[in-house]
């Protein structure tokens, strides 16, 4: 399955299960929304990424048994997520820690290049090199989030596995498939252009478009169905 076959499938997929799709979309926004009326503490980020773990396993769940042929409901949508979301938590953890470190020590050469140069660089220079450095960070960000994406499924598949052999299964079946899912997510780009242009709206329809798709992309890593 090629990716724009796989893209394709992942649009006639989510279609007949927007509703739940749609409710698990709500509840990520609220997440999101409400981390900005959380103090700012280490027991507050904890809450909020136990928060957005317990909604993103929740996505992950219902997408891979949409990916399966199963229809989901909102009854049992919940269900058996506690172990799962408990993994998905701590690899959270991790990779908040790693890409924070890698930002800092991004944003410190930044700052330290840009103070030696400073008198060297006209205000649109400045302003260049500084929007090459978010999309930088973006991308570290993008790089380390394709090599744990797979943790959410494996914890739904195999909770009998402990938590590193979890993380570690997920290193595993990335290598090979690394870039396939980097293009995968990079060609979402214009989609998550259009959900900033609509101010969040058309995130309903982005979200369980792009999770889907993640979802099937798995499958077919499993599966040993090359994409």
């Amino acid at each position: 399955m090629t990716r724009r076959e796989l893209k394709k499938r992942s649009k006639e997929l989510i279609r007949p299960n927007m509703p739940i799709l749609a409710f698990i979309t709500l509840l990520f926004v609220l997440c999101n929304l409400a981390i900005s009326y959380f103090p700012d503490n280490l027991v507050s980020t904890i809450c909020f990424l136990i928060l957005v773990a317990f909604v993103n396993t929740m996505m992950a769940k219902t997408t891979l048994q949409i990916s399966k042929g199963m229809i989901p409901d909102f009854k049992n949508v919940a269900n058996d997520l506690t172990w799962p979301t408990l993994k998905k938590i701590v690899a959270d953890v991790i990779v908040y820690a790693i890409t924070a470190i890698l930002s800092f020590i991004i944003a410190f050469v930044y700052a330290f290049s840009i103070i030696n140069v400073h008198d060297l660089l006209s205000e649109y220079q400045a302003a260049s090199s500084f929007v090459l450095a978010i999309i930088f960070v973006y991308v570290v960000v993008m790089i380390i989030e394709c090599w744990f994406a797979f943790i959410p499924y494996i914890a739904l598949e195999e909770p009998e596995l402990g938590i590193w052999k979890t993380i570690t299964k997920s290193l595993k079946m990335m290598k090979g498939h690394f870039w396939q899912l980097l293009m995968l997510n990079l060609s979402f780009f214009w989609w998550l252009v259009l959900s900033v242009c609509t101010m969040g709206l058309a995130l309903f329809y982005v979200l369980p478009y792009m999770s889907q798709a993640q979802a099937l992309f798995y499958k077919q890593v499993k599966n040993g169905q090359l994409i």
